[in-house]
């Protein structure tokens, strides 16, 4: 399945969210087993992105923070960030059906994020 870097990037801050929660077995095993496939493709990424913050931002307190009043950096910054965002990666997602979170309490946004393991059954 390919795989933008945002969506990998949502999908594993997703799990992390939800990680201390009691879910099923099967939807646990799943998205442990994801998140240890994309933690690989999105390795390059994550660098490449720390490199663009380090490029565009300022170090405030250990972290690089962009200046907002700089129009043109700020521009730049995110044409950069929505590239790299945007890149895909083919990825061997594990999948379950949508009835796995059935009687599982998720967010909207949550359900976003965790999609792309889900098929429809039918």
């Amino acid at each position: 399945m390919k795989l933008t870097n945002l969506q990998m990037d949502a999908f594993l801050s997703t799990a992390s969210k939800i990680s201390d929660r009691q879910l099923p077995i099967k939807l646990s095993y799943a998205i442990a087993k994801n998140v240890r496939l994309i933690e690989v493709e999105i390795k390059e990424y994550k660098a490449a992105l720390a490199k663009v913050f380090e490029k565009y931002g300022e170090e405030k307190d250990g972290r690089f923070v962009i200046d907002m009043t700089n129009e043109e950096g700020v521009n730049e910054f995110r044409k950069v960030t929505e590239e790299l965002s945007s890149m895909e990666s083919e990825v061997n997602v594990y999948t379950l059906p949508i009835s796995a979170v059935d009687g599982v309490d998720l967010s909207v946004s949550e359900m976003s994020a965790l999609d792309i393991m889900f098929t429809e059954e039918g």
